[in-house]
């Protein structure tokens, strides 16, 4: 977990559907029995057989790793920013190879 970020998902693909569900909290919410706040949850399935979606921790590693995104992301706590925040990372790691 990032700090301010929670990525729950389950060990074992339930179904063959990938998905992902976003919640973004103005307030810092108690995420687990250490009192870890977070403001973004992000629940990840990854389905079945999907081996190129499991490419999205490879993706999820580059945009936790800007440390301002929560900081960003709570100035404007909607969907539509947080695509483009996500959107502006990637670019960002892509064009740095």
């Amino acid at each position: 977990m990032a700090k301010g970020i929670a990525v729950p998902h389950p060990m074992h693909a339930v179904s063959s559907d990938t998905f992902m569900v976003v919640y973004i909290s103005e307030k810092p919410v108690v995420w687990d029995e250490d009192n870890n706040m977070v403001n973004l949850i992000i629940l990840v399935h990854v389905g079945k057989n999907n081996t190129q979606a499991f490419q999205i921790w490879d993706y999820f590693s580059k945009i936790f790793s800007d440390k301002t995104l929560i900081k960003k992301l709570l100035k404007n706590p909607s969907y539509d920013n947080f695509i483009i925040l996500i959107k502006n990372i990637l670019e960002t790691v892509v064009n740095k190879k």
